[in-house]
């Protein structure tokens, strides 16, 4: 990734963004090559110690970049057919279980 990449994915002004880099370049979570940084191994030892301090509902908050976002309530109940983490505990049931409708 170069600069312009990180500049128009986290909508940073050019110079905001390269101070951020060379701080990260500092703390040592990215390299640079010529005019291409990428990340070290150190980023996942952060993730790593941040992880274990949030609640799954904190986890249910995170967004992800995708075409599509539902706003789901924490406590909401959902079909297990309908989820994908449900879909996959009905697919370990035996056949015939969990065919209740809903």
């Amino acid at each position: 990734m170069n600069l312009t990449d990180v500049v128009q994915r986290c909508a940073l002004s050019r110079s905001a963004a390269r101070r951020f880099l060379h701080t990260l370049i500092g703390l040592g979570y990215i390299t640079q090559h010529g005019s291409q940084y990428e990340l070290t191994p150190q980023v996942l030892e952060l993730g790593n110690s941040y992880l274990p301090k949030l609640s799954v509902a904190d986890l249910a908050r995170i967004n992800a970049p995708s075409a599509l976002m539902v706003a789901i309530r924490v406590g909401s109940r959902i079909p297990a057919r309908r989820t994908g983490l449900g879909r996959i505990l009905l697919a370990a049931l035996p056949a015939g279980a969990g065919r209740a409708s809903g």
